[in-house]
């Protein structure tokens, strides 16, 4: 639970969102934070079809730590296009 938490608001925050207010005793943890992320359709059909919330939690955790490195990316991207232009494949 608490790496799940810790990976969203490190997202949230990275995005330079607000995190909002998370129960984190919420028996639908996973849900709670997966509604809050724009997820494709796919990775949140993945989420609804996990039976466990310990296994959402831990999957979740995945998503938002690649969700936080794209976004990583796409900001350097950005920073380096204001210089030669030059960016790396992810």
């Amino acid at each position: 639970v608490e790496r799940c938490l810790t990976s969203y608001r490190a997202l949230v925050e990275a995005a330079g969102a607000d995190p909002g207010d998370i129960d984190a005793r919420s028996p639908t943890l996973s849900f709670d934070i997966a509604g809050r992320i724009e997820f494709d359709a796919d990775l949140k059909q993945e989420l609804l079809e996990l039976t466990a919330e310990a296994v959402r939690l831990e999957r979740l955790e995945e998503l938002l730590v690649k969700a936080r490195g794209a976004l990583e990316h796409r900001d350097e991207a950005r920073r380096r296009a204001l210089g030669n232009g030059q960016v790396d494949e992810l």
